[in-house]
């Protein structure tokens, strides 16, 4: 199934290239056979592309799954809006290949259950394709056995399979080699030396910041003085972790969670007089700055 939806997805993104290969290579024929004139090549259109589900002649489905509700909403204020902006910004300028793209909101409420069957009543609702602000870890399955197209962040899969896209972060411990330094090049160029991974206690979160420890050792002088795994999810007194911070040594840190837990620990550090070179927070530090 995985691979039948691949290959839907590129003859569907594809078929413009296909259709001025055919024209190309009909002119070429035309110029150097002789009488009589070679038949001139149909040229592919959008209705003569094989059926795909989610996918018209004139439009293309895509979910978006996130925490309207529940605990990570907060966290991902504005995100549908967002995505919703990037799309119009590609209909304004003639969709894909004529086609305009249509964003359902499909709300997970930060809870596991809710996000698979909200994946599942996309499915029914004949999407082609999802993309996601929060979590990908509960749905996923439910994505590759039917061959859906995903994109997002904090899944494992998203280093390795063909079918996932990761946008932002480090995506897989298993290999490294294929998740980007970028966060921890910024922290290093503002002047981190020893840095403190921590994450809430979520499978997602862990896989993000076990595969951030990883590539450590991958950026010249900068060591890993402490690794915390189970910070407790939106805001809580953070006066443990901040101790904790502070009698390790560490000059920065990178805070995966829900932006109030984020928060949460910034005050706790302020409390407890910990200065740091750098502070990054999963959905509120900006790289660009």
């Amino acid at each position: 199934m995985l691979s039948s939806r691949n290959t839907r997805r590129t003859t569907a993104l594809a078929v413009g290239a296909s259709a001025s290969l055919l024209v190309a290579l009909a002119a070429n024929s035309a110029t150097a056979a002789p009488t009589p004139a070679p038949t001139k090549a149909p040229v592919a259109t959008n209705a003569s592309c094989p059926a795909t589900p989610g996918v018209t002649p004139t439009g293309i489905n895509i979910g978006w799954v996130g925490s309207k509700t529940g605990p990570a909403a907060t966290t991902f204020i504005g995100a549908s809006e967002g995505a919703q902006l990037r799309i119009d910004q590609e209909n304004a300028k003639g969709g894909v290949n004529g086609r305009k793209l249509t964003l359902k909101i499909y709300d997970d409420q930060t809870n596991p259950s809710a996000q698979i069957s909200q994946v599942q009543k996309g499915l029914g609702e004949n999407m082609f394709g999802f993309t996601s602000t929060t979590s990908t870890v509960s749905m996923y399955p439910t994505l590759k056995s039917a061959g859906i197209p995903i994109t997002g962040f904090s899944n494992p899969a998203f280093g390795t399979d063909i079918n996932a896209f990761g946008d932002a972060g480090a995506t897989t411990s298993a290999n490294p080699t294929l998740a980007p330094t970028q966060v921890l090049e910024k922290m290093k160029q503002m002047g981190a030396t020893k840095i403190a991974i921590i994450n809430h206690a979520t499978a997602s979160a862990a896989a993000g910041q076990n595969a951030l420890a990883n590539l450590v050792p991958d950026v010249g002088g900068m060591t890993m003085v402490l690794r915390i795994s189970d910070s407790p999810a939106g805001a809580h007194d953070a006066t443990s972790e901040a101790l904790r911070i502070k009698s390790s040594g560490a000059d920065s840190v990178n805070y995966s969670g829900f932006i109030d837990g984020g928060i949460s620990l910034a005050q706790a550090l302020k409390q407890q007089g910990v200065s740091l070179k750098s502070f990054a927070v999963a959905g509120l530090s900006d790289l660009q700055c």
